[in-house]
């Protein structure tokens, strides 16, 4: 593909990358939007190529995966070129939905009984949680700091194999009034079982 054969011959010279490169570049944004559009339509009329499938899809997922690191690369390579000057690398990085871009989906996995802080956010009590456990059991609480134990919070479990939504509130008791920002802003996942588990919150 052309696009990522450009990315990778500025990859090649990092400290010849200059503001005159990425507006030479600017093209290849086109290029990639275009390719990745084509590899979800080549995605779709594989399934109807029962006995194809596998081969075409190991060439798929190896051009994806390059798409990937090539464009990820590029990006690490032009924030430390350009840090100074940002509005460079516009040309072929859409900066807006860069800075913009909130997580909302936190996944891991759990060894037996282990407990693992998992993000800091400033909830409000009518927030929303979605909370999903694997094969394990497990519990989620709000602490004031990233090292608090499970030791007198309020925790909310997950049975294994399960999906439910709770609100901020439910975390705190007694609950707060209602719109009022939740004081502990760190949330934690217990691994409540020997056996190895795994979890995935969603701020809704």
């Amino acid at each position: 593909m052309q696009a990522v054969a450009a990315l990778n011959i500025q990859l090649a010279n990092p400290l010849v990358l200059s503001a005159a490169d990425i507006a030479a570049l600017a093209p290849t944004k086109a290029d990639v939007n275009t390719f990745l559009g084509s590899l979800s339509l080549t995605n779709t009329t594989q399934a109807g190529h029962v006995t194809q499938t596998s081969s075409f899809s190991d060439a798929l997922t190896l051009a994806v995966g390059n798409t990937c690191t090539a464009l990820y690369a590029m990006l690490g390579l032009c924030i430390n070129k350009f840090a100074a000057a940002p509005t460079v690398i516009e040309p072929i990085f859409d900066l807006q939905s860069i800075r913009n871009h909130k997580q909302l989906i936190y996944t891991g996995a759990l060894t037996g009984n282990e407990t693992e802080n998992i993000l800091q956010h400033t909830f409000s009590s009518a927030d929303e949680l979605k909370l999903e456990s694997g094969l394990t059991a497990i519990q989620f609480y709000l602490s004031a700091s990233a090292a608090d134990t499970a030791a007198n919070q309020t925790l909310i479990t997950v049975n294994a194999n399960s999906i439910i939504t709770v609100t901020a509130a439910q975390f705190v008791n007694p609950a707060p009034a209602a719109g009022q920002p939740i004081a502990n802003t760190f949330l934690h996942v217990v691994n409540t079982e020997a056996a190895a588990g795994s979890y995935k919150v969603s701020l809704l």
